[in-house]
């Protein structure tokens, strides 16, 4: 039974499977989150949601608006009621944590996050204001990052009804409408993707449409009649859910098309649901209910839980991955007994729950947030902390941010006529030296320039994201994200190999092997360089590590239990690009394959730090600072090669 306004009531059938499905989201999304090992495309949950979403809501105001009791007003009055306290309240305790554990930067955009959320826009927020992606590693440790699908899903309820009132008027044009919207949809979040557009597909309310509005149309699909065939539909959803669980990860091209078998297969299991098949009796069992009627809350708490935990000791070990299991549906619990079911249930009108339940949390969180905001988040630290950061700014200076870093989308002659792609340039016009790899041949730019001023020579320098290094199908190799960039460069950058004596190879080696023969094309580019007479020089890769921050000791300032020195995980110890660039080395002459490991490893323990600073800017690639370093205990080797 759902409340229609104060003088009727609308009568809904509750469906205790719909109740289920929610359940099975909300596991998806937090196994996710917390391992995505152990369902790798779980984030697929929040799609559910979405899909449900539509259904409930669309099934709610079919009644009311054949019943001729449809108000906008009840509308929101409702929908305040159900999202607006539980989330008020996890905006506010993760402000308050932030408050003690996080840098003032981030404790600004925090702020602002928050401020963004409670305004129904915080997918706008990750869309526009913050330089980070849904599946970035920079992304686990932003707290509110999740309430992105509450910004969606309150957006459409500003568009739905209004869409509701005039389709449900339309009636035969009622279905191929939506059929339509949901299509332009789905093909507009492909074409942002295809776009490269990927952050305004994700996070924004178009090409998120077509999952909610599949939702919806349900409602105006004839019931099924036929058990069989309700079984069959059924069978057929869970296939296309679980697939999608399983097959989808986070480098997935998504929403777009990759969304379709997801929404279609959680759609059929809804719709035929109704029927009562055997799926429907599994949705039904009470932990399945328990757990549905408390998946928005689990969902609000789950996020911070975890972001908290990313910001100050970035990789979880599998006892803390339990106890966040745990913590997480205790914070469920708790949210739902305490918040959602004291407030749901409410009688007020929408102005009774706007002034009792909204504007009061507003207030105290949009004055807390402008606190930390005008203070720039610098409350406990003194004066000095600014110098220490700026220091630590210098040391870890991401390469791409290194105006000789050349790193562009695509390669050019314009790349190769700059003056500032050119290393340790002594006046020459042209370097006969050339460095050239992916984003791990860029970030040996310190290096590199520290050794060709000593050495005397000019180096020029181009890279490009992911892209391997090689003479041919260098784009068969690359990330899925860069490999039209890559197919365009190569090309070019093969042509102009004729103009340099010695070519500098650098790469994330180890990230090639898993897509194709990487070692027959290695061979071949190694090979031919060396057939030409040229000096080759391979950089190998620099130790790799897991659980590496390069913020953690500024992080100490406030949380100075953080072992920052000890969390770090050596993850690429066997080093098979070391046993076949030394074989190459060996079997082509004018090849030198240079191992990095010994001169950032000592005792046969490596470190992101040296004498207690960091080294890295992430955990596989050199900070700028940590280069230069690293071209200071490199040069007599390489120094050499290179005059």
């Amino acid at each position: 039974m759902i409340e229609g306004s104060q003088h009727k009531r609308i009568f809904v059938p509750y469906r205790l499977d719909v109740e289920g499905l929610r359940a099975v989201a909300v596991v998806l999304v937090v196994l996710f989150h917390i391992n995505e090992r152990w369902i790798p495309g779980g984030f697929v949950g929040v799609d559910m949601f979405f899909v449900i979403s539509g259904f409930v809501i669309t099934l709610w105001m079919k009644r009311a608006i054949e019943g001729d009791s449809f108000s906008l007003i009840e509308f929101y009055r409702r929908r305040f009621k159900r999202i607006l306290p539980a989330m008020f309240v996890v905006v506010f305790v993760s402000l308050v944590v932030g408050v003690f554990t996080m840098l003032p930067s981030d404790l600004t955009s925090l702020s602002w996050s928050a401020i963004f959320s409670i305004l129904s826009a915080a997918n706008i927020y990750f869309t526009y204001f913050i330089d980070t992606s849904y599946f970035a590693e920079d992304s686990k440790g932003v707290p509110l990052l999740h309430l992105w699908s509450l910004g969606i899903e309150e957006q459409f309820y500003l568009v739905w009804p209004i869409l509701m009132l005039v389709l449900m008027r339309l009636k035969r044009a009622l279905v191929s409408s939506l059929t339509i919207l949901i299509a332009g949809s789905a093909l507009y979040g492909q074409y942002l993707l295809s776009a490269d557009n990927f952050s305004f597909a994700y996070y924004m309310l178009p090409s998120r449409m077509f999952q909610l509005a599949t939702g919806g149309l349900l409602v105006f699909l004839p019931v099924i009649t036929k058990p069989l065939l309700a079984e069959i539909l059924s069978f057929t959803g869970v296939i296309l859910v679980a697939s999608s669980a399983y097959w989808l990860t986070g480098v997935s091209p998504f929403p777009g098309l990759n969304a379709v078998p997801l929404t279609l297969g959680t759609s059929l299991v809804i719709y035929s649901g109704s029927q009562r098949t055997v799926l429907a009796r599994v949705l039904s069992l009470t932990p399945m209910l328990w757990t549905g009627k408390r998946s928005y809350s689990i969902y609000l708490w789950h996020w911070p839980v975890l972001a908290f935990q990313h910001y100050l000791f970035s990789d979880l070990t599998l006892i803390q991955q339990i106890a966040s299991l745990f913590l997480t549906f205790i914070l469920g619990h708790l949210s739902y007994q305490y918040v959602e079911e004291r407030t749901r249930y409410s009688k007020a009108t929408l102005w009774g729950v706007t002034k009792t339940l909204v504007i009061p949390p507003t207030a105290v969180i949009v004055a807390l947030c402008a606190w930390l905001i005008t203070t720039k988040g610098m409350w406990p630290y003194g004066a000095g902390f600014t110098a220490v950061e700026a220091i630590a700014a210098e040391l870890t200076l991401p390469v791409a941010d290194v105006k000789e870093v050349c790193i562009p989308r695509v390669t050019g002659e314009k790349e190769f006529s700059d003056p500032r792609c050119i290393l340790a340039t002594n006046g020459e016009a042209h370097s006969r030296v050339l460095l050239w790899g992916d984003s791990n041949a860029a970030h040996y730019v310190g290096t590199i320039n520290e050794v060709a001023k000593a050495a005397g020579v000019s180096v020029q320098n181009i890279s490009h994201s992911a892209c391997p290094p090689l003479l041919e199908k260098a784009s068969e190799f690359a990330h899925p994200v860069y490999r039209d960039w890559c197919a365009k460069s190569v090309p070019y950058i093969v042509s102009r190999l004729k103009d340099y004596d010695t070519i500098i190879l650098g790469g994330q080696w180890g990230t090639y092997f898993s897509r194709g023969d990487f070692k027959t094309e290695m061979d071949k580019t190694i090979s031919a360089l060396s057939d030409s007479h040229r000096k080759v020089i391979v950089l190998g890769q620099v130790p790799a590590f897991s659980g590496y921050d390069r913020k953690c000791f500024l992080k100490q300032y406030k949380v100075p239990f953080i072992q920052c020195e000890a969390i770090p995980r050596l993850i690429n110890g066997n080093q098979d690009d070391k046993k076949m660039f030394t074989e190459l080395a060996k079997k082509y002459p004018n090849v030198t394959y240079v191992d990095m490991f010994p001169f950032l490893c000592q005792n046969g323990k490596c470190s992101p730090y040296a004498d207690h600073k960091p080294l890295y800017t992430n955990g596989t690639h050199l900070g700028y600072g940590g280069s230069v370093d690293l071209g200071k205990r490199i040069g007599s080797e390489l120094k050499t090669i290179l005059e």
